[in-house]
């Protein structure tokens, strides 16, 4: 395996080890019951977030796709997850080939019509 590279890796002992490597991957991918209980509370609280924000654009008829991220993030925030857990895909029409379009010089700001279709990744995050 290669050692990382980095400005001042040079002050770092890096392990190459497969028995710690195999054992820090086993530890990613078992879970305790605890950390199940909160992998299904997040996924519940993203759930209800997007069939709110589903339920919004049916009932609006249009809206801009950064209502539809702000309106998720706002839903996941009153149910306890304060953060997502990453970047949010909210777009529409033919951005949807785009993705993680979204910057200040060219905002995900297109607006949604009722019969396009939209795409939707978002996930909350709870404490990490």
């Amino acid at each position: 395996m290669d050692q990382p590279a980095f400005t001042g890796s040079k002050n770092y002992i890096f392990l190459d080890s497969e028995v710690v490597r195999n054992q820090l991957t086993e530890m990613r991918v078992v879970k305790q019951p605890i950390e199940i209980d909160i992998l299904s509370f997040v996924n519940d609280v993203s759930s209800e977030a997007l069939i709110t924000v589903m339920q919004s654009a049916k009932d609006l008829g249009s809206c801009e796709e950064f209502q539809a991220e702000a309106l998720f993030k706002f839903e996941c925030f009153k149910r306890g997850c304060r953060r997502v857990g990453y970047g949010c895909i909210a777009c529409s029409g033919q951005r949807n080939a785009i993705l993680h379009y979204g910057h200040p010089a060219f905002p995900n700001d297109h607006i949604c019509k009722v019969d396009e279709m939209r795409l939707l990744d978002m996930g909350g995050e709870y404490h990490g």
